[in-house]
């Protein structure tokens, strides 16, 4: 049975774990290069109001939250996605925010992650660019 709790300092390292199996290619979320201090830092700061692991029986499964613009995140440790699991957590968080307009920013080359929004409902809205001036 898949649950959420929200997300302690004990999780550090399993988010940690998630953060290393990130493709910078079609994530755009996280800076590649991020140390492990940086990290830790941003999760005691409580980023988002709503910020869970997803367990199933009690096994960690991955990640979701939403930011304060109503964005969602989602991620699932590599050998448990395509199970369902990133679907369920999507329907889990509409279920909370019943009646307010939900968003995700998804990479244009992260596939998986455009078809799981729309066979959910979800309408592309926007084309982003970026520019890294380093």
């Amino acid at each position: 049975m898949t649950t959420y709790r929200d997300i302690t300092w004990n999780d550090r390292d399993f988010l940690w774990l998630l953060l290393q199996q990130r493709n910078a290619s079609i994530n755009i979320s996280h800076k590649p290069g991020t140390t492990y201090h940086d990290h830790c830092e941003f999760v005691q700061s409580n980023p988002y109001p709503f910020y869970k692991i997803i367990e199933d029986n009690n096994l960690k499964i991955g990640y979701c939250y939403v930011t304060k613009l109503n964005e969602i995140g989602i991620f699932i440790d590599v050998v448990f996605q395509g199970m369902g699991y990133g679907r369920e957590a999507i329907k889990y968080i509409e279920s909370i925010y019943k009646g307010q307009r939900l968003l995700a920013n998804v990479s244009p080359r992260n596939i998986r992650s455009q078809k799981l929004f729309k066979s959910l409902g979800f309408e592309l809205i926007q084309f982003t660019y970026s520019k890294s001036l380093l």
